[in-house]
């Protein structure tokens, strides 16, 4: 019996305007919270200074592109990401999340656990739902 042929399919995620949305807001909800929470003022000092160098930490790798990268399904439906050394193979998790609004990949490479954060606004709307598709597929193999 012959194997049929599937395309790959490539997923070249971008920046996403969520993703930032989010990173600023959950932000500034932890530094209110601080404020409004009674403590030593030392402790609230000491803990406003790691929530503002977090948030300087998170745009900063925001601004760097560390959550853009490309996502390519091959012909035998395995999974491969780019990173800067070309394509690795990964195997993605059954903890994966999947959801209309975001999708949290957990993978590993080479015995290396990660996660890969595609929100639904860093693909086209026609490539979030192939690639939501193509997901639940092979994930149910």
């Amino acid at each position: 019996m012959s194997k049929k042929f599937v395309a790959p399919l490539w997923f070249e995620v971008r920046q996403s305007h969520y993703l930032l949305v989010f990173i600023v807001a959950i932000h500034i909800l932890a530094i209110i919270i601080m404020v409004s929470v009674s403590m030593i003022i030392q402790l609230k000092a000491i803990i406003l200074i790691l929530l503002v160098y977090s948030f300087y930490l998170y745009i900063q790798r925001y601004k760097q592109g560390n959550y853009m990268f490309t996502l390519r399904q091959t012909s035998d439906l395995s999974w491969e990401v780019e990173d800067h050394l070309g394509f690795k193979g990964i195997r993605i998790l059954q903890s994966s999340v999947l959801t209309s609004f975001i999708i949290i990949l957990h993978v590993e490479s080479e015995n290396n656990n990660s996660s890969l954060l595609i929100c639904s606004d860093a693909v086209s709307l026609e490539a979030y739902r192939q690639l939501l598709v193509a997901l639940k597929i092979t994930s149910s193999e």
